[in-house]
């Protein structure tokens, strides 16, 4: 590739919501957990105990090899419709994986198969990346997203693993939380913020209403967390031909 082929390039971004659940048998690796010292009474020496185990297994569903996707939504705007290879690209093309049936590929494999499929020359197994990237990944947390696909793709009983450029050290992603919503302000929440984030227009303020209905935050709906990225990104111009 010349350097005028790497200047004209279009960056195209994808936009991920995702959901993590328990690995069989993660439940497993509980620990013995006590009650402290003076707890006498059994039934708050019971609910304590309920307590942390089911802290322990929030956090381990959120690990790589004790968590794994529950269900993957993402908008391409650049995929093409393979019943109708003759249309151009369709604005906004959804892709959801739910948990397979037995003896299906899992989420990630699906997931990764697709981007290898549809962005071919994206990623290799060079990790050092390019000055202008084919793909970038824009959600809440991608890094974690990315993460999570390539080490489930990677285990020797899954055995398709994804380019290392896609996962390994990837930098081509950008999390929308942190960009409207970043850490240092602490007494800033997601749900918060969207507030500020209504459109003017009616109709699509009336839609926005709609989206965000209910939404506590990202890990819970990945199609409400896609497609409040995507908004979000518009207003940003956050991923758009960067």
């Amino acid at each position: 590739m010349t350097v005028g082929d790497e200047q004209r390039r279009t960056t195209r971004a994808i936009y991920v919501g995702y959901k993590m659940r328990l690995t069989p048998g993660a439940e497993k690796m509980v620990p013995e957990f006590k009650a402290p010292y003076g707890y006498m009474d059994a039934t708050k020496i019971d609910a304590f105990l309920k307590e942390r185990r089911a802290g322990f297994l929030e956090e381990a569903k959120n690990m790589p090899y004790t968590g794994t996707f529950e269900e993957v939504f993402l908008i391409d705007p650049n995929a093409r419709d393979e019943k109708r290879p003759e249309e151009t690209k369709i604005k906004t093309l959804q892709y959801r994986w739910h948990p397979p049936e037995e003896g299906k590929p899992s989420i990630a494999v699906r997931v990764r198969n697709y981007l290898v499929k549809n962005y071919p020359t994206a990623w290799t197994h060079d990790t050092h990346g390019r000055k202008t990237p084919e793909v970038i990944f824009v959600g809440f947390d991608p890094r974690t997203f990315l993460k999570f696909l390539g080490l489930e793709c990677s285990l020797p009983a899954v055995g398709t693993p994804c380019p290392l450029g896609l996962w390994y050290g990837n930098t081509d992603h950008r999390d929308i939380g942190e960009a409207v919503c970043p850490k240092e302000f602490q007494g800033l929440t997601l749900p918060f913020v969207l507030g500020f984030r209504r459109p003017i227009n009616a109709e699509a303020a009336a839609q926005w209403d709609v989206l965000i209905k209910g939404w506590t935050g990202p890990g819970e709906n990945p199609e409400k967390d896609a497609r409040i990225t995507f908004e979000l990104a518009g207003q940003l111009l956050l991923g758009r031909d960067e």
